[in-house]
């Protein structure tokens, strides 16, 4: 049983390497090697080396970000994930759910395979997956404000999203859904697998992680008073009932229009146009005992 560790040591202000030396008590009886990393994109390459390796378990001790990377090695992969939950916002696993250390050895036991969706983005050339969220537009510029803060709680988010306010703007956009093409103004349009993104905010109340779909919300140009007046709604998920917002369920979405900015599980990566392809049942997550 070899057993592949990825550290991130920032996150969730230090705690990673606090839930690290618990893990390391309980991995004794296993061959493991553990990485840490030091900058963006380490836990992407660390993953690609875990599996020429051959390692049966990749064991993340991050957040929602070290996440996001290492799925960008091991989707359509037989390496397991085990989740070690050390993040600030936490937003998938509140989805997905994570292993504490003292749990590692009976989840392993056990052998609980939690086969996940995930999301192919086509962007200028280029491919990225996400197993979370994706937002376009106001959440996008949003999480740009929050990444910028270099140490983050749980309030940082709801601060940012009230200060871009004074920023808001719509996005025209063309959105097209199996033969069904939408056009107009938004000013977000959320992408969801997962259920929860910010610290907590119910994004998609209705996502299920392997259903096989994507929920879409598409929240029309309104002002930013309005906006302000939402702010409730866009915590506990209920701005999807709104007149102004529209909801669909997807496999295959194309955007383009505007170029509008895109964050994919907390990172703003690039701009509109976008074609997006659902992944059913691509990555392996590791379930508690």
């Amino acid at each position: 049983m070899k057993i592949y560790v990825i550290l991130n040591p920032h996150a969730g202000n230090g705690r990673g390497v606090y839930l690290l030396d618990r893990l390391k008590r309980f991995l004794k009886d296993y061959d493991y090697i553990i990485r840490e990393t030091k900058r963006n994109n380490d836990a992407f390459l660390y993953a690609q080396e875990a599996l020429k390796g051959n390692y049966d378990y990749i064991v993340c001790v991050g957040g929602d970000g070290t996440i996001n990377e290492i799925c960008q090695a091991i989707v359509c992969k037989s390496t397991v994930l085990i989740i070690i939950d050390a993040g600030t916002g936490s937003d998938f696993v509140k989805s997905a759910g994570s292993i504490s250390p003292e749990d590692i050895g009976n989840a392993i036991t056990s052998n609980k395979i939690f086969k996940v969706d995930s999301v192919l983005v086509k962007y200028s050339g280029k491919t990225r997956y996400f197993v979370n969220i994706m937002e376009l537009g106001y959440g996008a510029n949003v999480i740009a404000r929050v990444n910028k803060k270099l140490k983050r709680n749980k309030n940082t988010i709801r601060h940012a999203v009230i200060n871009e306010l004074f920023k808001l703007r719509a996005y025209n956009l063309k959105i097209t859904i199996k033969n069904e093409v939408i056009e107009g103004k938004f000013i977000d349009v959320i992408i969801a697998n997962g259920k929860y993104f910010g610290g907590g905010m119910l994004a998609s109340k209705n996502s299920v992680l392997n259903d096989h779909v994507m929920e879409v919300h598409m929240i029309k140009e309104i002002s930013r008073m309005t906006l302000l007046m939402k702010f409730k709604k866009l915590i506990n998920g209920t701005y999807i009932e709104d007149r102004d917002t529209i909801n669909k369920i997807a496999q295959q979405i194309e955007i383009s229009g505007d170029k509008a900015p895109v964050e994919m599980d907390g990172e703003v990566l690039f701009t509109t146009p976008i074609s997006i392809e659902l992944i059913p049942e691509s990555i392996n997550i590791l379930l508690a005992s």
